[in-house]
């Protein structure tokens, strides 16, 4: 057998191999006796059919599995022989001529062309300079975040008198043109409002004028509406507007009480301890979300640092369509049959996660990082321990290896990034925990 490997780029290789026509008859007499022992014939015993009547009628197929089991296997010895880092997946196979049971060529010929990830040397590391978010955790924040908790858990009283602002407004709405012509897609509209914290620009338009009615209470009057509005019907025009009030409530708070605290799971009912599990909480949260923040800098620096100008297309085009599949499925108005608008951010994108995990592949590689079972399990419990269900989250996990694979690759992925970040030169900075949850609604959610 004679091979010779082929450099078409730095991350695409030819490997041509050439083997005696031997391998593949012997591996062809091989898939003729497997057909004998399993063909059923009438006039024979099983697996008594003589091979040349079994090559008479199965000879073409059993030449083209032998040929393809042979060309396979070859090829794969070959990449794990020469320790190619092949991209599975990626290989094409081309017959150099064809050989087939019916003529008698010595030799068999093919190349494969194929894919490799790409060799990447990470730069000083050391030269880093990443910032960890030092989150000040104050009395405010504890105060707010119980203020959120009973403002959750409290409830909606029922109002008669005349609406104000704070209150919570259901009302029903139309527009139409000061000539009585109906507005499209602006009639007999039903909204939920908390008058005096609405961002909606219309409806805080509108918001003036269900101020001072009563419940079923209506009103005709005419609106002046702002030209920044995106409804090119609506933008900058005098319309009228058909109001009614359907229901006017007022929000009450949940009384801080010890039966409260208890429903939280606090078994003292002690305000103390509710304060300092709150206060455990923000704190949890901050960690988690400074954790985040430096992991996702310190890639964007390697990112940086470590110019990967050729990406694989194979795994571009892998992953280009399960950003689509999990599209479709949120968001399948985005992906309208025949609209090719996403297909370039969506590959820009691809690009760009593809680059991010060769890098840690290449982390993985630097730091030697490795995950036994018991760490696997560990991070498995903690996965599924705050799930409704956490047995059956767990059973599901177990049941099927895509899920093991996933979490094996989410802890190699975690271990790797923490080794390069005790590696770089980490500067700390203090920020309040506003904006530290401002920072995780921005890029985190």
């Amino acid at each position: 057998m004679s091979i010779s490997i082929e450099n078409l780029s730095p991350i695409s290789r030819r490997v041509t191999i050439t083997l005696p026509i031997e391998q593949v008859k012997k591996q062809f007499n091989k898939k003729l006796r497997e057909l004998a022992s399993k063909v059923r014939m009438d006039g024979f015993r099983p697996g008594k059919i003589p091979l040349n009547i079994i090559e008479r009628k199965y000879g073409t197929q059993a030449f083209q599995e032998a040929r393809a089991t042979v060309i396979s296997e070859s090829f794969y010895d070959c990449v794990s022989e020469q320790k190619i880092p092949l991209i599975q997946g990626s290989a094409s196979f081309e017959l150099d001529s064809l050989v087939d049971e019916k003529n008698d060529a010595e030799e068999l010929k093919f190349s494969v062309k194929f894919e490799v990830y790409p060799k990447i040397e990470l730069e000083n590391i050391n030269s880093l300079q990443p910032t960890k978010m030092i989150i000040d955790v104050t009395d405010q924040d504890i105060e707010d975040a119980i203020g959120q908790i009973i403002k959750v858990h409290g409830s909606t009283i029922d109002l008669t008198e005349a609406a104000q602002k704070q209150n919570i407004a259901t009302i029903r709405w139309s527009l139409f043109s000061t000539d009585g012509e109906a507005i499209a897609d602006m009639q007999d509209k039903t909204n939920t409002l908390e008058l005096g914290n609405i961002e909606d620009e219309l409806l805080k338009q509108i918001q003036s004028h269900i101020i001072g009615l009563k419940p079923k209470e209506a009103k005709t009057v005419e609106v002046n509406f702002s030209d920044k509005l995106s409804n090119k019907d609506i933008s900058g025009k005098t319309l009228k507007l058909e109001l009614q009030l359907e229901k006017l409530q007022k929000f009450e708070p949940a009384e801080v009480n010890s039966d409260f605290i208890k429903k939280l799971g606090i078994a003292s009912g002690n305000k103390d301890d509710f304060n300092k599990e709150v206060k455990t909480n923000l704190v949890h949260s901050a960690k988690k979300i400074a954790e985040k923040r430096l992991e996702l800098e310190i890639m964007s620096k390697l990112c940086e640092l470590n110019k990967i100008e050729e990406v694989p297309s194979y795994l571009i085009a892998q992953e280009t369509k399960w950003i689509k599949q999990n599209l479709l499925q949120k968001q399948p108005e985005l992906l309208k049959e025949g609209s090719d608008a996403l297909d370039a951010p969506i590959k820009e994108r691809a690009t760009d996660l593809i680059k991010r995990s060769l890098l840690i592949m290449a982390l993985v590689d630097k730091y030697k990082v490795n995950v036994d079972e018991k760490t696997l399990q560990d991070y498995i419990k903690s996965y599924v321990q705050f799930m409704e269900n956490p047995q059956k989250a767990l059973e599901t996990i177990y049941s099927d290896k895509k899920y093991i694979n996933k979490m094996y690759n989410d802890i190699m992925q975690n271990l790797a990034i923490k080794a390069a970040i005790k590696d770089a030169d980490v500067q700390e900075k203090i920020y309040s925990y506003k904006e530290a949850l401002d920072y995780s609604a921005a890029n985190l959610s």
